[in-house]
């Protein structure tokens, strides 16, 4: 089954759409507490610690973000896919190496010969790649990587990955576009994976360290996989894993210098910005702790300028930097002025570092009435410093569903585009991708046969193009 939908952002939904909230849950909706302000170190070995959001006003009995099989036959529009086969390969086998005086584990991919192209993991990162600029799948269906979708029409249409993946609950959380043409890496079911021919083609290079990871692109063939709110890290470089160790017990967001591949920050589990400038080796404590109380969500980095981060919290929502954490600034919600929000997650535009779009919860509306959930999608122009709700869950109608787990991502070209996802096998309800565009208003989405999306890339040669985590489950509900 597939529908889509468009409508113009108007009026309430019902109760049903409450049913499928309940089912779905609150997916990522854990909290931090901060248990010391002590001096970075390079150990990794703190456990995570993490509360409930007792704030909370929607509650659920099962995670948001359960899907449907990634062995589905067909596009979800009913366009008929081709099992693309993995050529013949001769390889030899993978080495990894230990280095005590960094702590940091090392994975070198065997290397593979595949038609007639040999490769091996000592992959440049600068980004010098032959050929000009990204393309777009030229294949009929994708190998070697479950897990995995095109959606060449900004989603209304999903071509899954043949290839099964393991059984049980599992996860693409982590899938990003590299700079270095058509490359891309993702980690599901916890291994790696990574195409160098615009996703047609996959390769496991090695297992995480965590599952699920999420991914922060760098420059060239570099990428940092992260856990959220644990302290797993991993940089990728090529066809190399090398596992660090994190420089707090819960990683609450991660941003890469998009010119230096050695620079990279993270928002710890303190409220406070650390900054490694030799690939994750070292850390070092950068501005003060943001005013922002024990429980904390996520840290959103600008893509473009890693001074301009926001934390989110609870009660006040956001606060915001943009000078790497001297000076942290409270946030507006216009027309919620004095409400307590509780700001699960925000992003940042890669087009415009004004634009900031954020997931929050505004617990005084929900409070004051009972017909309203008070959940939305805010934008911001100025950075962060103020925002305005543009998506109201059950508006216009029953479908538009938002958890404290929503998955948002911002269009990386166009800054007034913002794509959102709600997945649940509740009476195999399958998965809603959403777009939203700023411009005039309107919001687009399509439901699939799959329940949930965890991650959403954007194909630097096409802006209408996307790639798609599809998570995995066995749950008899999952469509």
């Amino acid at each position: 089954m597939h529908r889509a939908r468009t409508q113009r952002l108007v009026g309430v939904g019902s109760s049903l759409a409450l049913a499928l909230a309940l089912a779905g849950g609150c997916g990522d909706d854990t909290t931090t507490t901060a248990t010391s302000d002590t001096d970075v170190g390079t150990s990794g070995d703190s456990a995570p610690s993490t509360s409930g959001d007792a704030t909370a006003t929607t509650a659920g009995s099962s995670d948001a973000g359960s899907d449907g099989s990634s062995d589905a036959t067909t596009a979800s529009s009913g366009t008929e896919t081709t099992d693309a086969s993995s050529s013949d390969s001769e390889t030899t086998e993978a080495s990894t190496t230990v280095d005590p005086t960094d702590a940091t584990v090392t994975t070198t991919a065997p290397e593979t010969e595949t038609d007639g192209t040999e490769t091996d993991g000592d992959t440049e990162t600068d980004g010098e790649t032959d050929g000009d600029a990204w393309s777009v799948p030229a294949c009929d269906g994708i190998a070697g990587a479950p897990g995995i979708g095109f959606a060449p029409d900004e989603g209304a249409s999903v071509l899954p990955s043949l290839v099964p993946g393991p059984p049980g609950k599992t996860y693409t959380h982590g899938l990003v576009a590299l700079p270095a043409v058509d490359t891309l890496v993702m980690e599901h079911a916890g291994t790696v994976y990574r195409s160098t021919d615009a996703g047609c083609q996959w390769e496991a290079l090695g297992p995480a360290p965590y599952a699920p990871m999420r991914m922060t692109a760098g420059p060239g063939e570099r990428a940092w996989a992260w856990s959220d709110n644990a302290d797993a890290l991993l940089r990728i470089d090529g066809a190399a894993l090398t596992t660090l160790a994190a420089p707090t017990p819960n990683i609450l967001g991660l941003g890469a210098d998009p010119d230096d591949p050695e620079r990279a920050r993270i928002g710890d589990h303190a409220g406070g910005l650390v900054e490694t400038v030799n690939g994750g080796l070292l850390w070092k404590k950068l501005g003060v702790i943001a005013p922002i109380g024990p429980l904390k969500y996520r840290a959103a980095f600008d893509p473009n300028d890693l001074d301009h981060v926001l934390f989110g919290t609870t009660q006040l929502g956001f606060v915001v930097t943009f000078d790497g954490g001297a000076e942290w600034q409270e946030v507006t919600f216009l027309g919620a002025e004095g409400h307590a929000i509780n700001g699960f997650d925000a992003v940042i535009s890669a087009a415009d570092g004004a634009v900031v779009w954020a997931l929050a919860l505004d617990v005084t509306e929900a409070d004051m009435n009972p017909d309203v959930t008070g959940r939305h999608i805010f934008r911001s122009e100025d950075g962060g410093l103020s925002f305005s709700a543009v998506v109201d869950q059950w508006s216009p109608n029953d479908d538009v569903i938002l958890t404290n787990g929503t998955r948002i991502v911002a269009h990386p070209e166009d800054a007034e585009i913002l794509y959102f996802v709600f997945g649940t096998c509740f009476s195999g309800y399958g998965t809603n991708l959403y777009r939203y565009h700023a411009g005039d208003q309107s919001l687009t989405w399509h439901n699939h046969p799959y329940a949930d999306f965890g991650q959403i890339a954007v194909s630097p040669a096409d802006p209408t193009f996307l790639y798609v985590g599809i998570d995995g489950d066995d749950n008899v509900q999952c469509p």
